[in-house]
């Protein structure tokens, strides 16, 4: 036990996560007498992966897991909590078989296996609507930007070559960064496209939205190293679904413009 915990410490401190990983919350009982898939989320990731009022889950992701398990005919259920703890909890088996809603990144791919992508997510800079200094990644020379832990915030700013000229505070969750903004402690935000929206429209907090000259990142379902069985049959739900139009209408629905 003393090897597992020292092993999950070593992990957190290479993604940069923090180390409290007990207590997550499930969201729906194992079915007695199966062996379901446990499939973790992140309880506040709008509009992909989030907790609706009465703590039911909802978002894209969702939505798609939900069909791409149908389709699979494996028995699952859903397991919410802080997304930087799902990672540690799903690399150490600490009832995480599956995360769904996964960033493929080089960073990760040292860690987990992924399914064939889903859809790509489009990063943006967020500013204040009232900021008439900030229109690319080169304005922020000397600023303090933030994003979440593990996303791809640190990474565009190494590629721009500017990382070093900057301040990048992370922060657990997206909406934390967010409120940062508000709180005018940072000068700019980098998150997805549709997360910048929804939680603007949330907090009823106008913004400019700065699209980021990239392809976007791959988003997948995130497998623990050596695992083949499920991906394989996974995959096959997800290019059956998108052989059938299904994954596109799904998409369609939540992004419309985005995605």
């Amino acid at each position: 036990m003393k090897i597992l915990l020292c092993a999950v410490l070593i992990f957190c401190q290479s993604l940069n996560l923090p180390v409290a990983l007990l207590g997550t919350p499930t969201i729906s009982s194992p079915p007695r007498g199966v062996e379901p898939v446990a499939i973790g989320f992140a309880e506040g990731f709008p509009p992909y992966q989030e907790l609706d009022l009465r703590g039911n889950p909802q978002g894209l992701d969702v939505e798609l897991t939900k069909a791409v398990f149908a389709q699979t005919g494996i028995p699952y259920y859903l397991s919410a909590g802080k997304w930087d703890n799902q990672l540690a909890r799903l690399r150490f088996s600490l009832g995480i078989d599956v995360l769904m809603g996964a960033e493929i990144t080089p960073e990760r791919l040292q860690y987990f296996r992924f399914s064939e992508p889903l859809y790509r997510r489009q990063s943006v800079l967020v500013v204040p609507a009232n900021n008439h200094t900030i229109y690319s990644l080169s304005d922020l020379s000397g600023l303090t930007v933030t994003g979440d832990r593990g996303s791809r915030a640190k990474e565009l700013l190494k590629r721009l070559g500017i990382l070093e000229r900057v301040r990048l505070r992370e922060t657990s969750t997206k909406a934390q960064a967010f409120q940062l903004l508000k709180a005018k402690k940072v000068d700019a935000c980098i998150m997805p496209e549709a997360v910048g929206v929804a939680l603007a429209r949330q907090d009823h907090y106008p913004v400019r939205l700065i699209p980021l000259s990239e392809t976007g990142t791959p988003v997948g379902f995130a497998f623990r190293l050596g695992e083949t069985s499920l991906i394989h049959k996974v995959n096959e739900a997800i290019n059956t679904l998108r052989r059938q139009g299904q994954l596109a209408k799904i998409l369609n629905r939540w992004l419309k413009n985005d995605g």
